[in-house]
């Protein structure tokens, strides 16, 4: 299928739709069921499921809703998170401190017990990671890291270590390589907004990882081993070099989600049909002119 444009974003929800960007989206299929907002937050003051406020619904000092799903209230000295109806969203449970969930799907959260405080990174589904900010912090109990933002250029050795870690922040370290050794951790950090310029082939070691996120690094190809990470389902690669992808990216059978958006892709291989079961195929903002007929 030929192409005019320079952007492309295709869209799969059980079958594919094709989204052309020049300036304005002009949609060429209907896209059903699922309206998709321009951010992830919807103001609790103005949202109660027809948008407009009921005084009652929210106590006063609420966030705003975080991917229109969570709002944290800070109330009588407790913080707490609420759906949309209003109601407690109990397996969110209950702090002496929090902040809304971040852009990395976790909330900053403390308690407080016998005047001792515990800070916690909390996900969404209501998993505590006990938390460190600093290197000279870790200790066994630790079992999440949080780096992010702090000038590394390498990964310190004793992070490697850490075989205990179930969470490892290192968004915008300014890592320029990965030791080998990083293969030793059970669960992958996340390394978006990098200087990564290659991935180790020891990436295929890491055969239970589901998520993967890359964006914002300096990517110009991806290694044959990645075709061992099976049961990845969301693969984000979103602002790197990329011009070509391995054609045995198509052994990734259980990926849902694809961003290979702001990349320097001409082509794509004609074995990306292979993944059926994504959901979402993102490829806008390459250099692309034709699609696979497989996929047009």
């Amino acid at each position: 299928m030929s192409l005019n444009n320079e952007n492309l974003t295709v869209k799969i929800m059980k079958n594919i739709f094709i989204l052309l960007f020049c300036g304005v989206i002009n949609t060429l299929s209907v896209l059903t069921s699922t309206t998709f907002a321009a951010n992830n937050y919807v103001s609790a003051a103005s949202y109660n499921g027809n948008l407009s406020r009921t005084a009652t619904l929210y106590p006063s000092d609420t966030s705003d809703f975080y991917a229109d799903r969570f709002a944290l209230v800070r109330h009588n000295g407790q913080c707490y998170f609420i759906d949309k109806k209003g109601n407690v969203v109990a397996k969110l449970g209950t702090w002496s401190k929090a902040e809304l969930f971040d852009d990395r799907d976790f909330a900053k959260v403390e308690s407080n017990n016998n005047n001792d405080t515990i800070q916690y990174l909390l996900d969404t589904l209501g998993n505590t990671y006990r938390v460190a900010y600093n290197l000279k912090n870790v200790s066994l109990d630790i079992t999440a890291l949080d780096l992010q933002g702090q000038n590394l250029s390498t990964l310190p050795e004793i992070v490697c270590q850490q075989t205990q870690l179930k969470v490892l922040l290192l968004n915008g370290t300014k890592l320029t390589t990965l030791p080998i050794s990083l293969r030793k951790l059970t669960n992958w950090p996340r390394l978006s907004y990098n200087q990564l310029t290659t991935l180790p082939e020891s990436i295929s070691k890491l055969t239970n990882l589901q998520t993967l996120y890359l964006q914002g690094n300096q990517l110009t190809t991806l290694p044959e081993s990645i075709s061992k990470l099976t049961k990845l389902q969301t693969l984000n690669l979103s602002y790197n070099q990329l011009t070509t992808l391995p054609e045995s990216i198509s052994k990734l059978t259980k990926l849902q989600t694809l961003n290979l958006s702001y990349n320097q892709l001409t082509t794509l291989p004609e074995s990306i049909s292979k993944l059926t079961k994504l959901q979402t195929l993102n490829l806008s903002y390459n250099q692309l002119t034709t699609l696979p007929e497989s996929i047009s």
